[in-house]
């Protein structure tokens, strides 16, 4: 794990700046989709974490070789094998960098007051489309 750390040279400056974030914009962005703010203050740091593990650039050459590196992988169409999970620090990361993100949104309260299902009701086709979109 230290190595795929290592590799990404913007993932712990990306944290800090996610956890800043967050920590900045918990107010507004609660009240704006009408929640607590300690939900919303997780659900921009794990957007955050998201943004900076797999969007910045990669900076070890063992990591993935350099002929994978231009395109991404959408040839997995399934679950990950406790082999993989084991044999493949890339998917594991992936993993981990998701769930939280995924609890935050499950997390969201229902309400019937007015209006009160449109973060849900909009959130799940994102979370849904977010790791698509990150590759």
């Amino acid at each position: 794990m230290h190595q795929l750390v290592t590799s990404l040279p913007w993932l712990i400056p990306g944290v800090v700046v996610a956890l800043v974030v967050a920590v900045l914009t918990s107010g507004r962005v609660g009240a704006w989709l009408g929640f607590h703010r300690v939900l919303a203050a997780v659900l921009v740091f794990s957007l955050g974490v998201i943004l900076a593990g797999t969007l910045t650039p990669l900076a070890a050459d063992e990591v993935i070789p350099p002929e994978a590196r231009a395109t991404c992988d959408m040839s997995r169409t399934w679950l990950a094998t406790p082999i993989d999970l084991l044999t493949r620090d890339d998917v594991l990361l992936n993993i981990l960098l998701f769930m939280p993100f995924g609890f935050a949104v499950g997390s969201i309260p229902w309400s019937w007051r007015a209006f009160a299902w449109v973060p849900r009701v909009t959130a799940v086709p994102v979370t849904a489309a977010l790791p698509l979109a990150s590759e």
